[in-house]
């Protein structure tokens, strides 16, 4: 559920609920359907991965994805999101990009 939420917002700007209070917030989490990605997304969202990410945001833990593996296939059977990314395309991006990600905090020693 919370990489629903996390997928949601990167592909909107926005968590999938803002409301006035916490106990509104959390009611909506558990018995309000998100608005589609798409009517909020600065850009268009292909269809199906709409449909997987709204799948996460699912109520029921037993209508998600099983296990991130269960999400890592669903997303590889995605057809319309253009050219897959292999396993070497992600090993190439940590490689050029990890330090960048893992840049320990300021003041702190690397590990």
């Amino acid at each position: 559920y919370a990489l629903g939420g996390v997928m949601y917002f990167l592909l909107t700007g926005r968590p999938p609920f803002e409301r006035d209070t916490l106990v509104d917030l959390c009611a909506a989490h558990l018995s309000t359907p998100p608005p589609s990605p798409s009517a909020r997304a600065p850009m268009p969202v292909p269809a199906g991965l709409e449909r997987l990410v709204l799948r996460c945001l699912a109520k029921r833990a037993e209508e998600r994805p099983a296990s991130a593996e269960a999400l890592r296939e669903a997303l590889r059977r995605l057809d319309d999101l253009g050219p897959a990314w292999t396993d070497a395309d992600a090993a190439a991006w940590w490689e050029a990009h990890g330090t960048m990600v893992h840049r320990p905090a300021e003041g702190t020693k690397p590990r």
